[in-house]
């Protein structure tokens, strides 16, 4: 602690001996005002970190399921009776739905369905539409049969009369499920069906299940590298900001023992 006496003080040195005490010393409280300046532009100049990071988390994950609050029965229509292993198809779908609250459904049709056309009611009037690729075809027949953006319909199509011969497929995600099933989640899903039908190629079944079984568990994070970006950058925005409070906190502190 500081003492002073004002014994043989003249009048001036008496008067800085007040103003010391009350805290007004010349400089003191315009070098406070410019710190505390300092910090707030400090934090504010992270601010668009902060944000920017949190965006890219947000950017780097995708819902992992839909609402369960539509019909999710299960519609396996094999009109070329190439499906041998219900039973466990079933299961898988069962277990997709579960996980992620899509329904899925397998569609298998002779190419003559859909390559030369094919009469639809749309809007309550039938309309004679032509479709250039089979994804084509599974995109109206999803609109055909559901009226909700919760399932995936999956549309096998063989031709020539020998369901081993010549094939296709597609798969059509409603609105709701294509937020879920997005590219990256999916990629593994398309070339392993793909890589089971080159073995055989009418076991769609089989390869379905093999495909389902590579999307689920869900990781919610759907791009990896944009979320680890996100992290490393809302970190950074965080640690600055706390080392800049912390660096005023011990300023303040520094200057309040000084004048003990």
């Amino acid at each position: 602690m500081k003492h002073f006496s004002d014994d043989n003080m003249t009048d001036e040195e008496r008067y800085r001996n007040l103003r010391y005490r009350a805290g007004y010393l010349p400089g003191k409280a315009a070098q406070g005002i410019v710190g505390f300046i300092g910090t707030i532009l400090g934090v504010l100049f992270m601010v668009p970190l902060l944000i920017l990071g949190v965006g890219m988390i947000r950017s780097g994950m995708r819902p992992t399921s839909v609402e369960k609050n539509y019909d999710s029965s299960i519609i396996i229509e094999d009109n070329l009776g190439i499906v041998d292993n219900e039973d466990e198809l079933i299961k898988s779908f069962e277990d997709f739905y579960e996980e992620t609250g899509i329904t899925c459904c397998l569609l298998t049709v002779d190419d003559e369905e859909w390559v030369n056309g094919k009469t639809i009611v749309m809007d309550g009037a039938e309309n004679y539409l032509t479709f250039d690729t089979l994804s084509v075809y599974a995109y109206h027949e999803y609109r055909q049969r559901f009226d909700d953006g919760a399932h995936l319909l999956i549309v096998y199509s063989a031709g020539d009369g020998s369901y081993g011969g010549t094939y296709s497929w597609a798969a059509e995600p409603g609105e709701e499920a294509a937020e879920v099933l997005t590219g990256t989640r999916t990629n593994k899903f398309y070339t392993t069906i793909d890589s089971d039908l080159r073995a055989s190629h009418s076991d769609i079944d089989n390869a379905v299940i093999n495909g389902l079984g590579t999307i689920i568990p869900i990781d919610p994070v759907n791009d990896s590298t944009t979320y680890n970006a996100g992290i490393v950058v809302l970190a950074f925005s965080i640690f600055n900001i706390v080392m800049t409070l912390i660096s005023q906190a011990v300023r303040f502190i520094r200057s309040i023992k000084k004048e003990i």
